[in-house]
């Protein structure tokens, strides 16, 4: 049954977001690799949760929802001190949003807080392996029977056949590596502050050819926490430029992706239903966006990634990435934060926050000039998300 495009529509400029916290990811992260966090799980969300607080002006007692992103939802309420008139769990950003449009569209909760958090790097979690995290459902995350042993194995075959496909070459690869940590150098949250150039990139070992340490995310600690509310309640704060949810849009291809028959080719059906929806409801697409943000646990998936979604013809992304620049001083700013990559492994939250900061204005010395749209896209092995964040012009 085909989406019905009128109803879609009222997704659209239904919430906006009024307030941004992230822990500080830089200073946590020596901390968490000794062994030594400075919090647990749930306190760095609380963290996050208190900092969005802050930056929205608003008291706790304000918040009537709570949406827990891979949090325990009732310990996580009950620490926060607030009883919700409406609570849910999530995991990923587009998901948390079209659950808070609901809820606020139909009177549930008027201000909600999306609470992500987690300690990877505390826990010692492993995503490859036989002590992997999923390790129960290996066929989705893995591909067991095909013998894959992690996520980025399996990633470096597809990444390869780009390479063999379309004359991918290990230096187009790096581009995105280094674009990232040119971005997290000017991020004082971001892990990685080391510089490196594209010959340092080539320097690092792979860890599943054609991939380097380099194009793979960090693991880490940290929260993130956005609090949305309706777009005509967010108008009145007027504490920060309003920031809407312009566009939403969600694909799936779970029994082909399960058994990689879309792994012989590069154009996916579910990003390509993500993206049409996504761009049907905002009622804008490419041409109008200014800043691009990907769910990049590794770095190869940007290229068809681009391609699906209508920035460039199949084939041609590296072109496009060398000419357009996705750097400072580019013209197609990709994770202006430095992403999952350089930032924090965020799960795509600190994405959100980054997208929001520079609609505002306020992204310091890597703000993106005139920044009007931003663009999100989430590529989960069966599952695609898309979503765009406006800058209110009213």
């Amino acid at each position: 049954m085909a989406n019905d495009p009128q109803r879609l529509k009222a997704l659209s400029n239904a919430i906006a977001v009024v307030g941004v916290g992230e822990t500080d990811y830089a200073s946590d992260y020596p901390a968490s690799r000794a062994g030594k966090p400075t919090t647990d799980h749930i306190g760095f969300g609380i963290r996050a949760f208190k900092a969005a607080l802050n930056d929205a002006g608003l008291r706790r007692e304000d918040i009537d929802g709570v949406i827990a992103c891979s949090v325990p939802l009732g310990r996580l309420v009950e620490l926060l001190g607030i009883e919700p008139r409406f609570s849910a769990s999530s995991f990923d950003p587009a998901t948390a949003y079209m659950v808070a449009i609901d809820a606020i569209r139909n009177g549930l909760a008027e201000s909600i807080a999306l609470i992500k958090s987690l300690n990877y790097r505390t826990a010692g979690t492993q995503f490859g392996g036989p002590q992997a995290m999923g390790a129960d459902n290996l066929y989705y995350v893995y591909y067991r029977p095909w013998g894959f042993t992690s996520q980025g194995a399996f990633d470096s075959v597809v990444v390869q056949r780009y390479i063999e496909l379309y004359g991918l070459t290990h230096r187009q690869l790096g581009m995105v590596a280094v674009a990232e940590r040119a971005w997290a150098r000017m991020n004082p949250l971001a892990i990685m502050q080391r510089p490196m150039t594209l010959d340092d990139y080539l320097r690092y070992p792979f860890v599943a050819e054609p991939l380097r340490v380099p194009d793979y995310c960090l693991i880490n600690d940290g929260g993130t926490c956005l609090i949305v509310t309706s777009v005509e309640r967010a108008r009145t704060m007027a504490r920060h430029p309003t920031v809407t949810v312009k566009g939403l849009g969600w694909g799936e291809e779970n029994a082909a992706i399960n058994q990689l028959r879309p792994k012989l080719h590069f154009s996916r059906i579910q990003m390509r239903q993500a993206g049409e929806q996504c761009y049907e409801v905002a009622g804008i697409g490419p041409k109008d966006i200014d800043g691009f943000y990907y769910y990049d646990n590794f770095t190869g998936e940007l290229f068809y990634i681009l391609e699906n979604y209508g920035y460039c013809r199949e084939g041609e992304a590296a072109n496009f990435i060398e000419t357009m620049g996705i750097g400072p001083g580019g013209k197609f700013p990709v994770n202006t934060s430095g992403g999952m990559i350089s930032e924090s492994y965020m799960q795509g939250w600190n994405a959100q926050a980054e997208m929001v900061r520079q609609l505002r204005g306020d992204a310091g010395p890597r703000q993106i000039p005139n920044c009007r749209h931003t663009h999100y896209i989430s590529n989960t092995v069966a599952r695609a998300t898309s979503m765009i964040l406006e800058r209110d012009s009213d």
